[in-house]
């Protein structure tokens, strides 16, 4: 199986625990036979010494730059804040940008895209429909409610940052859900999403037998096969995180 995993942030060295959840799942997935091609977004070049100890996990990687360091991005970022929230807004490519991405991803040949984190969603979207192939989501939090209680924290000036990252967060994590093939939430996240998490649970089991009973890929495998009765492997979660879902 194949599957390429777009990720928030580059997650090695392992340096907080966003970075330590992304990485062990990493680690989990290569000790499962799973080859991983890893996009992910660099705030500088990566060590020589971190990348080959990437290389040990990751079939293929695809370094991303932050966008908004020339004035023309910048001015992009600032039109794209009418869409999308500000940590996403540093996080989109375009025109040859995204067209050679599409080519590594289409050349590497996944069964599904992985998203490691909202603010990685948009990219990760894209690349599923500009592909045609499903992708799943991994929720780090119940982000907008968490951008939320931040913003009411936030002192002074700091409330305008905090306002703009929060700014259509909601939407489009709302959004990034109901189109998602599947998505991992904790047991503690389903009061805060209510009865429509509850009813697409129930769906869930049917939704998975018919595409196992339709594909003749490589993806029916034993430890995917788990998914079928909603549970996963704790390999894939850090030791702190066992207890949890996989919804469509």
């Amino acid at each position: 199986m194949k599957i390429t995993i777009v990720a928030m942030e580059i997650p090695y060295p392992p340096i907080h625990g966003g970075r330590v959840d992304i990485w062990r799942r990493i680690e989990a997935f290569e000790q499962l036979g799973v080859e991983v091609q890893l996009i992910c977004w660099i705030p500088e070049e990566p060590k020589a010494e971190d990348l080959a100890v990437i290389y040990r996990s990751v079939k293929n990687l695809q370094l991303l730059q932050y966008t908004g360091r020339t004035p023309l991005s910048k001015l992009r970022r600032c039109c794209e804040l009418l869409r999308y929230p500000f940590g996403i807004t540093s996080r989109l490519i375009y025109g040859l940008a995204l067209q050679r991405l599409l080519g590594e991803v289409k050349q590497f040949q996944p069964d599904l895209i992985w998203i490691d984190g909202i603010h990685a969603s948009v990219l990760a979207r894209t690349i599923s429909e500009c592909l045609e192939i499903p992708f799943v989501v991994r929720s780090h939090n119940i982000e907008h409610q968490h951008r939320a209680a931040l913003l009411r924290a936030a002192q002074g000036l700091q409330k305008i940052p905090a306002f703009l990252v929060l700014m259509h967060l909601k939407a489009l994590e709302i959004s990034i859900l109901k189109t998602a093939w599947l998505f991992l939430i904790f047991r503690w996240m389903i009061s805060s999403f209510g009865k429509t998490v509850a009813f697409r649970m129930a769906i869930f089991c049917l939704r998975w037998r018919i595409y196992l009973n339709r594909s003749q890929s490589t993806l029916i495998s034993p430890h995917l096969a788990l998914l079928s009765i909603g549970i996963v492997p704790d390999r894939f979660m850090s030791s702190s995180m066992t207890s949890f879902f996989w919804v469509t």
